[in-house]
Parts: C-alpha cells; structure tokens; sequence
C-alpha cells in the first residue's frame, strides 16, 4: 500500500485534556499515527478494523487519569473532539484507497480470447 500510516491531527481534543499544551503556545498539534498497512480499506471488515484502532489510540491520548466529575468531562470531550477531527482522515484514506484499486485495475493487462 502507498500510505503505511494513517496520521491523524488531534486539534483541540489533547488540549482540553493535557494543560501543559494549552499553556504552551508553540506547542505542536498532537497527532496519532495509526498502522493502515495490513488493511485493505475498500472492504468493510478492514474499515471497521481501522475504526477500531483509532478509538483505541484515541481512548490512550485523552486518557487522563482523572476521577472526579471534570477530568471524566475532559476526557469525554478529549476523545469526542479527537474522534470527529479523526473522521476527513479516515475518509480521504478510504477514497485514496478506492481510487488506488481502480486505478490498479484499469492498468491490469487484457486477456483476448481465442
């Protein structure tokens, strides 16, 4: 596959949960990177797989340890904002896979038959 990961920026969502990055001005736009290489995500399962994997790494980066009322709110929000930031990735590596297949295909060799 030409993308063997899938890099997501993470806007807000790592802000509200971490306060070391919403003091930091400079501070870089958290992102996740998510293995695609094994997929094929022009089938279902596949994307389904990669689903899962997202919430997986996003449930990580917004983990916050928290245990009252407000950090359980952060970190709700953290993974809710990760989560939609995540969802154009997730669907510009679903259409460049679609479009690499067809691509792919309409370059595979003509068989004539006698």
């Amino acid at each position: 596959m030409l993308y063997q990961k899938l890099s997501l920026a993470i806007f807000a969502a790592a802000v509200s949960a971490t306060p070391l990055l919403a003091e930091s001005k400079a501070a870089e736009v958290p992102s996740i990177e998510v293995p695609t290489a094994d997929l094929d995500l022009t089938t279902k399962p596949d994307v389904v797989l990669l689903d899962k994997r997202i919430k997986l790494k996003i449930r990580q980066m917004c983990d916050n340890n928290g245990r009252d009322g407000e950090d359980l709110r952060l970190m709700r929000q953290c993974r809710s904002t990760a989560l939609a930031n995540a969802k154009p990735s997730v669907r510009r590596a679903i259409a460049q896979a679609h479009s690499r297949k067809v691509y792919l295909a309409s370059k595979a060799p003509i068989e004539l038959g006698s």
